[in-house]
């Protein structure tokens, strides 16, 4: 095998590819819809962020409304992943995607917004408690540790997407889908 195939073929044959059911319910505490899938030892839930709710938040956090306009024009979720396995696990969200169709669509990170908001001249607070609002592009999970935060996905409202998440465990590759996820409107 020639060392390019090779560099292809074992990420492919290295990765556990999980497809689980997506059980779609209403959010205990919000009554929005919300997803839930697992493989691996690992739990994903992700809840509707309505257009206005987001913008509410951010402007309470001085964002201007100019600036809060541009976040809830994306598709906003609530993400929480759980880690319920007993040995560590490692994601770089960058990895993520949604599919919509034949399209695949990246997370917006939390890096690119940052950047956006120092051009445009946003104060470090502001800034700073969107640092904290968003999931972490990367993240080390312990046996047992989970975390929140919210994901960016530059697609409109209303737009219907399976989100795929990937995460290493020892340097294998997982993944799961969480399918028929819908955009709030």
């Amino acid at each position: 095998m020639s060392p390019s195939l090779f560099k292809f073929v074992l990420p492919l044959c290295l990765m556990g590819v999980a497809s689980a059911a997506t059980i779609e319910a209403l959010d205990d505490r919000t009554g929005l819809p919300r997803w839930d899938a697992g493989a691996d030892n690992v739990r994903l839930r992700l809840v509707q962020r309505l257009p206005d709710q987001t913008r509410a938040f951010f402007l309470g956090r001085g964002f201007s409304a100019e600036q809060v306009d541009r976040i809830a024009e994306n598709c906003v979720l609530q993400t929480i992943m759980y880690n319920d396995g007993e040995v560590p696990i490692d994601l770089d969200i960058a990895e993520w995607s949604a599919q919509v169709g034949d399209t695949e669509y990246a997370p917006r990170l939390m890096t690119d917004w940052q950047r956006e908001w120092q051009d445009a001249g946003v104060g470090n607070g502001p800034r700073i408690a969107f640092r904290w609002a968003l999931f972490p592009n990367h993240q080390s999970f312990a046996p047992g540790d989970w975390n929140m935060g919210m994901t960016t996905w530059p697609v409109p409202p209303g737009t219907e997407m399976d989100v795929r998440i990937r995460w290493s465990v020892g340097g294998v590759a997982h993944e799961l889908a969480a399918e028929g996820v819908r955009c709030p409107e």
